[in-house]
């Protein structure tokens, strides 16, 4: 099957690896984001399905969109039997969705129509589900609104963060796509139910700031559902501390939220008119601004906050 695969970051490798170590399958082309300028010195970053395709010697296109009927041409002058999307980041228009004899079919990683949107994984453990997969759906001119054609679940840990999730993820794509592919004109997608619909918005990095007076539990999945980026974090002395990893303790105490408890930086939190929601925060790995990301003990031998100080 002639199959072009439409990926962006590192989430759609592994079904792009599997599909180009397939027999029964010929990648013809690899779209995927332009570089750009990334870091300091505003060198040209290119993603990971590029440098994935480019080591295979696939031919590799990066349109800025499809608004360009030059674009558009080379598309359907491919003439793929279907199309493979990944996380690729642009919207497709109708003469891009039914260039391709089968259409587009997208690797979405929640369970839709739960999550639609652009950081469903994050939102997910943010919002405490127990529970995600992926879909892939037969893509339509909405945003993942299209029918699904298949869906694989997975238990969210109340140790798994987004980091973690995004790899179960992403490796359990491969064979389900071997499949779908195989069984290519026997599929009965269905429809998806619109009352169910839920949207997981673009992450913010102001969402990362710590709000102490927050039950221990939204806390614990803020701090898992922002790993690793944008991060959890606090501010002292005009410092930014991000929280890589932290435990969480149930436990009633009469101390101001965001106090420095001890010299192993244990933390209080939440309200203390809500008890039952009270606890401290434990921190594990933390990283200042600026430094590696280290364990607690190794921090706390470089740099103290005063026992007694309260972060804001």
């Amino acid at each position: 099957m002639r199959i072009i695969f439409m990926g962006t970051p590192e989430f759609g490798a592994p079904v792009l690896e599997s599909l180009i170590n397939s027999k029964e399958h010929d990648i013809v082309a690899v779209y995927t984001q332009p570089p750009r300028p990334a870091n300091r010195g505003k060198k040209l970053s290119y993603s990971p399905i590029y440098r994935l395709a480019n080591k295979y010697n696939l031919k590799i296109y990066t349109p800025l969109n499809f608004k360009n009927t030059q674009d558009i041409g080379e598309f359907k002058a491919i003439k793929a039997d279907i199309a493979i999307v990944a996380a690729y980041g642009l919207l497709l228009p109708e003469e891009i969705l039914s260039a391709p004899q089968y259409g587009c079919i997208n690797i979405h990683s929640s369970l839709l129509p739960r999550w639609r949107g652009a950081a469903p994984i994050n939102r997910a453990i943010m919002a405490g589900d127990k529970i995600s997969g992926i879909t892939i759906m037969q893509m339509d001119e909405g945003l993942d609104t299209g029918d699904i054609i298949r869906q694989a679940s997975i238990d969210i840990s109340d140790k798994m963060d987004a980091a973690m999730l995004h790899d179960e993820l992403s490796n359990m794509a491969p064979p389900i796509i071997h499949d779908i592919l195989r069984n290519i004109n026997n599929l009965t997608p269905t429809k998806q139910n619109e009352a169910l619909a839920t949207y997981a918005q673009k992450l913010d990095k102001s969402e990362g700031l710590i709000n102490w007076s927050d039950a221990i539990v939204k806390l614990d999945c803020q701090i898992r559902g922002l790993q690793p980026r944008p991060g959890a974090y606090f501010i002292y002395n005009n410092e930014k501390f991000k929280i890589i990893k932290a435990s969480f303790i149930k436990k009633q105490h009469q101390e101001i939220v965001g106090t420095i408890l001890n010299n192993k930086l244990h933390i209080a939190c939440c309200q203390l008119s809500n008890p039952d929601d009270c606890g401290i925060m434990e921190s594990e790995i933390i990283q200042r601004q600026g430094k590696k990301a280290m364990n607690v003990k190794d921090f706390i031998n470089g740099f103290t906050i005063p026992v007694g100080y309260v972060l804001e």
